[in-house]
């Protein structure tokens, strides 16, 4: 995808539908299964997180630890394991399926390049950075050819200030909740095209003041029809949500 046609995508008139680390409500999180499906349901974006490893490659994941989603603990012999503590090779050769359920036993953690492989093919990604230096990021996807074919969203705004820095090009989105004031839009107003924010903090009022400042607004995580309906009637630009499918046959 064109960065005009990225453009197009986060300027359409419809509520985006986004799929949060995948199809997450139908495959384990952060998967390569979990994006396919997502991709199936035509999800306009796909998140996903990241960490780096001990030898600092960026690695799919949500948690700081490896324990809830993989079988670290019994195969590394430990409880509460950083994934920033164990290198890339020992990262592979972890289930990150049979925890969800067992037909998805030997699902891989993925790398970020082989999750951006996956998901690019017939969608968006959109990068939560968790972890990491923007420099490592943006030389990823200037390897991949994918600067301005991506998203890239962080609750950490001097990270996304840094790739700014490192990169004219990248979309940035600038995650959040709580209050969003004018004070706030202007800190990353140069920086991020959208804020993406807590679906229970949102008020029309807040759309109707980042739609004044010309940017975009985004919601997590939403996955019950009568929040999606509301949210979209009062102008949510996109909807992050565990259920793609879902979402999309209720706001069509």
């Amino acid at each position: 995808m064109a960065q005009s046609s990225l453009n197009s995508l986060l300027q359409s008139e419809s509520t985006l539908v986004i799929g949060h680390r995948g199809a997450s409500s139908e495959a384990p999180e952060n998967t390569l299964p979990a994006f396919r499906i997502a991709v199936q349901q035509k999800a306009d974006l796909v998140e996903l997180d990241y960490y780096h490893s001990q030898d600092g490659l960026p690695v799919v994941l949500h948690d700081k630890t490896l324990d809830r989603t993989t079988d670290a603990a019994k195969k590394l012999n430990g409880k509460k394991i950083a994934i920033d503590s164990v290198s890339a090779s020992q990262l592979k050769t972890l289930d990150a399926g049979s925890w969800f359920d067992a037909k998805f036993k030997g699902a891989i953690l993925p790398t970020l390049e082989q999750a951006l492989h996956e998901i690019q093919k017939g969608s968006v990604t959109l990068i939560e950075h968790k972890q990491g230096d923007a420099k490592t990021l943006i030389a990823l996807l200037k390897k991949l050819g994918l600067v301005d074919k991506v998203v890239v969203q962080s609750f950490n705004w001097s990270f996304l200030k840094d790739c700014r820095n490192e990169n004219s090009s990248v979309v940035l989105v600038a995650l959040g909740s709580k209050e969003l004031d004018q004070k706030r839009i202007d800190s990353m107003k140069s920086i991020v095209s959208g804020f993406a924010w807590n679906h229970k903090d949102v008020s029309q009022q807040m759309i109707d003041l980042v739609h004044k400042n010309d940017r975009t607004m985004w919601v997590y995580t939403v996955n019950d029809q009568k929040t999606a309906n509301h949210l979209t009637s009062i102008g949510i630009d996109g909807i992050i949500t565990d259920k793609p499918g879902a979402l999309r046959s209720w706001i069509d």
